[in-house]
């Protein structure tokens, strides 16, 4: 019988003591060790990349001792040293302004000048409104009811006729007439000629004044 000297077990007696068993490594442990290397990585390239950004320098900059971002500084607004007078007294004294400041000036000055036209244009059309004659020159309206307006009573007459003369000559000197109507309920009885309409009473007296010279016996009447 022949003995197979490769098999150890044969013959022997089985060992008193048993080899530990071997720990098995899961797949989820693997998974969460790859999960936390990529989350180191991720960090560490966030943070160089982020100093990169904000310190942004180069071996040329380094070589020729030339100032980075963080040295340099925005020109754009002005330093107080800029735009704070000068503490000198006496007649070299004077004041250094940065060239910001004279083009907000010069905006204001121009935003200003604007305003001002836009008042001067606006008073302008509403004196020429105001100046804008009630009744158009050489025409004239008989009036039959008040209408809260201010006359310049030129005449008074008791027949249409010889007022009608009066409207006439005034139409010939390129004036605008009135003829108000004697209202016979009210028991009337002048047919009254009238120039130099107006809605407030500061314009009749102004209008008052202006025809005076040629009509002695004018007067205001609102009508």
């Amino acid at each position: 019988m022949s003995t197979n000297f490769t098999d150890h077990k044969f013959g022997l007696p089985k060992p008193d003591f048993q080899a530990l068993p071997k720990k098995k490594v899961t797949w989820r442990l693997l998974v969460i060790v790859g999960i936390i290397v990529l989350l180191v990585a991720a960090k560490v390239s966030y943070n160089f990349f982020f100093k990169e950004v904000k310190n942004p320098t180069s071996c040329a900059q380094a070589a020729n001792n030339k100032p980075t971002t963080d040295q340099t500084t925005d020109t754009s607004k002005p330093s107080p040293s800029e735009i704070r007078p000068s503490t000198e007294v006496g007649a070299n004294a004077h004041t250094t302004i940065h060239p910001s400041v004279c083009e907000a000036n010069t905006f204001e000055h121009k935003q200003n000048n604007k305003i001002k036209k836009s008042i001067s244009a606006t008073q302008k059309q509403l004196a020429a409104k105001q100046s804008k004659s009630l009744v158009k020159p050489g025409t004239y309206q008989e009036v039959k009811e008040p209408q809260g307006i201010y006359h310049l009573v030129v005449v008074n007459h008791l027949d249409k006729w010889s007022a009608m003369k009066v409207v006439q000559q005034l139409m010939k000197n390129n004036l605008g007439v009135c003829l108000i109507l004697p209202r016979i309920d009210k028991r009337e009885k002048y047919y009254r000629v009238t120039i130099g309409h107006s809605k407030t009473r500061y314009e009749a007296d102004a209008k008052l004044a202006q025809f005076k010279r040629m009509y002695n016996n004018i007067f205001i009447l609102k009508y």
